[in-house]
């Protein structure tokens, strides 16, 4: 039996959507003399930001501390190393359930002090029938291509691939770095995000 003729194609997909959900990562950096003076200072400040995120309908189930940190800060003064204070950062995630509410947040938390937002990430809650999706244009995708090759070649393909491997994954994601933020209105836009799917073919020909 003579050793069979095959091919090997990878496929891609994509499919777009409107992000139906926001993650916010924000927080609070303080510095003061001593570590209880800087932790006062930030709890107070911290207690501020979420009591009127409160008030705007974020709830404390969706606020997740992520980081809290205490470090000593030093000057140098003519090479030498001065002792300046201790600085704490208190660093929050928010999941935002209506995309719309998002510049409010950030508004909200920089009006009672917020001093750091790290970013924003756009996001779909549930990204699996998308990724099906994507992953059946890939399969097309990767057909098509095997398709053209064995008609270039003038031979017989078997539409059926004898093996298929499936390249990538994930959750969709659509960020913003926080560096483009200003204390100011913050006019965000979610635009869309794509859902991508990769795939590898190995087809048979005669």
């Amino acid at each position: 039996m003579e050793d069979q003729l095959t091919l090997t194609v990878n496929g891609e997909g994509e499919v777009s959507v409107m992000p139906d959900q926001a993650e916010i990562t924000l927080g609070v950096v303080t510095e003061a003399e001593t570590v209880s003076e800087s932790q006062q200072v930030n709890n107070d400040i911290f207690t501020a930001v979420i009591s009127a995120l409160n008030e705007i309908g974020i709830e404390d189930s969706q606020i997740q501390t992520i980081t809290y940190r205490i470090e000593p800060r030093y000057d140098f003064v003519e090479g030498v190393q001065q002792f300046r204070g201790y600085e704490v950062t208190h660093m929050i995630n928010i999941k935002v359930e209506d995309i719309t509410q998002a510049g409010a947040v950030v508004d909200t938390a920089v009006a009672n002090g917020a001093n750091v937002i790290q970013s924003i990430q756009f996001t779909v809650a549930d990204s699996t029938d998308l990724y099906r999706q994507a992953l059946q244009l890939a399969l097309e995708d990767a057909k098509g291509k095997a398709m053209a090759m064995t008609e270039t070649l003038n031979v017989t393909l078997n539409e059926t691939p004898q093996k298929i491997i499936e390249r990538s994954g994930g959750a969709p994601v659509r960020m913003y770095d926080g560096a483009a933020f200003s204390t100011q209105a913050t006019p965000i836009q979610a635009g869309t995000i794509s859902v991508r799917a990769s795939v590898e073919a190995v087809f048979s020909y005669q």
